[in-house]
């Protein structure tokens, strides 16, 4: 039987959207609806589980090779070429837990 890290990693595999690099696939929240239903789903709930508000992020780090999803916020996404950071969610999704340094 799959393992829910293994499900994850092949709805990554199967995306046709998204910057790829080696270790992750970096999605708009916008196109977050063109990835697979589930994976979508799974954003969704994790964002809604730990209370991350919808406004805090801006893009979705998909981890290839670890069952992590970090959530990225970008206030001048569409302003800015280069735009700066601003906040960072790393979740460890076998857990459920919030992995973000804290300050």
């Amino acid at each position: 039987m799959e393992n829910h890290a293994d499900k994850f990693s092949e709805w990554i595999k199967q995306l046709s959207v998204g910057k790829r690099l080696p270790d992750a696939v970096y999605l708009h929240k916008s196109a977050l609806e063109q990835a697979s239903v589930e994976l979508h789903h799974l954003c969704m709930t994790v964002a809604r589980a730990l209370k991350i508000e919808d406004s805090a992020w801006d893009l979705v780090k998909l981890f290839r090779k670890e069952f992590k999803i970090a959530f990225l916020s970008y206030p001048d996404f569409y302003q800015q070429s280069y735009p700066a950071l601003k906040k960072s969610t790393l979740v460890d999704l076998a857990k459920l837990s919030d992995l973000s340094p804290k300050n």
